[in-house]
């Protein structure tokens, strides 16, 4: 259930109550902090999901007051919104836009949410909100994805939730959690790198419902946790070199990364729908000296970041077979 979902009867006293919580934890008013938070979205989905029984003028009155307001004391920081829950280009999302243009408001990011139940649909998503913020004008503002996940196709979550049937919800929240999910999650943060985007949030780290989330309930890490384990070895490296083979239309991703100063390099291949199951990784050019050390983690139905194979080469042009059925992610390592 969600509260306060009604437009403030008093926008001056709320705009100057979310001042005062900026001024609380990045300026230590009343007993507060001082945590440098950079970044305030105001409000969420006005456009849907039952978080906002206003208008959309309301709405975008709410977001004149408060960003000015938050402007006024602490003019450093980023506000933004208008997380929506639907697309960019809905006359809500052009509505707010527009608004914020032609009243020359602060606008420092614009934010928008979007799940799927193919990696396709999100980036689809984004590169669209991408393109309708040029549009507006917009073209040195940061974008944020605030929210995405995995959503199972041939299935209506609403219903599910609806009739309450423990089977059924089960099944639905399992495939969230299990190897479909983590090869989403691995494909979409792969396809991600390609767009211009700035931040993107999933959403959550702790599954409430349908466990949506990298923890279930009792904190256990489900596979999308591993997911993101694997994509974090990639950013890790720090450089990220070029790859090809991905293929967005099966949610076959690939993204791989190097650090030249540990002599290391990360290859991260996820497959969530395409019908193939094994590939060749080509390596060219791998600059390792001496020895070469390959290790490989799967992360599938029975694995979670298992590693499988150890092996060593001793060139710098390296060709090796990887099992890939869909839905799995693979991480390969090199080092020495």
């Amino acid at each position: 259930k969600k509260y306060f979902v009604n437009p403030p009867k008093d926008l001056e006293k709320w705009a100057k109550v979310a001042s005062n919580i900026v001024r609380h934890y990045n300026q230590g008013w009343a007993d507060g902090y001082e945590w440098n938070i950079q970044r305030w979205e105001i409000w969420n989905e006005f456009d849907g999901g039952g978080s906002w029984t206003g208008t959309t003028e309301q709405y975008c009155e709410l977001y004149r007051r408060t960003a000015t307001a938050i402007k006024e004391i602490a003019p450093d920081v980023m506000v933004g919104g208008p997380a929506l829950a639907h697309r960019m280009d809905t006359l809500d999302g052009r509505e707010f836009l527009s608004y914020c243009r032609d009243n020359d408001l602060p606008l420092d990011f614009i934010s928008w949410h979007g799940y799927g139940s193919h990696p396709n649909q999100v980036i689809e998503r984004i590169k669209l909100g991408l393109d309708i913020a040029k549009e507006y004008g917009f073209t040195g503002t940061e974008t944020h994805f605030t929210e995405w996940n995995y959503v199972p196709k041939d299935e209506d979550s609403e219903s599910i939730l609806r009739t309450r049937d423990p089977r059924k919800s089960r099944e639905y929240s399992d495939r969230i959690a299990g190897a479909e999910g983590a090869a989403f999650s691995g494909s979409t943060l792969a396809f991600m790198q390609d767009t211009d985007l700035d931040i993107a949030c999933y959403y959550v780290a702790m599954g409430g419902i349908f466990r949506l989330g990298m923890f279930d309930r009792y904190m256990v890490p489900t596979k999308q946790y591993y997911a993101f384990k694997a994509f974090k070895a990639v950013a890790e490296c720090g450089t990220r070199v070029e790859t090809s083979g991905g293929d967005l239309s099966t949610g076959l991703g690939v993204v791989a990364g190097i650090s030249r100063e540990k002599q290391k390099t990360a290859v991260l291949a996820s497959n969530f729908d395409d019908p193939e199951s094994r590939f060749q990784l080509k390596i060219s050019d791998l600059q390792i000296e001496g020895s070469i050390r390959c290790r490989e983690f799967v992360v599938d139905e029975h694995h979670e970041l298992v590693e499988i194979r150890d092996q060593l080469f001793n060139s710098g042009n390296i060709s090796l077979t990887i099992d890939l059925p869909a839905p799995s992610v693979r991480l390969v390592l090199f080092d020495q």
